[in-house]
């Protein structure tokens, strides 16, 4: 009896009902350089990428982003996008890192102005999963702005 009555549970509570990411951009007035992570769940990111090519690399999770780097950088190029002062940043994949069931996926890019305005557009996992949402933190000379983007808000504009 107790048995059924765990395997009912098991079965009425969904394995993975909360949807999140975390995006950490920071920038370096000196360098010019920009930091970014990305936090996401490994099973998250494997289903959005197969949805994005269904001929993706079907490997083990601490083989999954290298054997499907290019995949990976197509997708965020296209649906976390940041434009600095009215320009575009081209974000370039540098370095991933498995820690439990989380890839820490890291970007980075060289943005040659002092920023003036910021928008950042972060609709990704969207598509597969509607109740998807970003949290995002940007830290720029020594302020911290936060934001939660969503399929329904994908958008945050900061003016520095």
């Amino acid at each position: 009896m107790y048995s059924s009555f765990l395997l009912f549970l098991y079965l009425l509570i969904p394995n993975h009902a909360i949807y999140i990411s975390v995006v950490e951009l920071n920038h370096d007035s000196e360098t010019l350089e920009s930091f970014l992570s990305v936090k996401v769940f490994t099973d998250d990111l494997q289903n959005v990428i197969r949805n994005f090519n269904p001929d993706f690399a079907k490997v083990s999770n601490e083989l999954f982003v290298d054997a499907n780097e290019k995949d990976i950088s197509k997708y965020f190029s296209r649906h976390l996008t940041f434009t600095v002062n009215d320009r575009l940043e081209k974000m370039e994949f540098a370095s991933s890192v498995l820690v439990s069931d989380v890839y820490f996926l890291n970007f980075k890019f060289n943005s040659k102005a002092t920023w003036e305005k910021l928008e950042i557009n972060a609709d990704f996992f969207t598509e597969v999963f509607p109740d998807q949402s970003n949290v995002l933190t940007v830290k720029y000379n020594g302020e911290k702005y936060f934001a939660r983007l969503t399929k329904s808000k994908p958008a945050y504009f900061i003016n520095f």
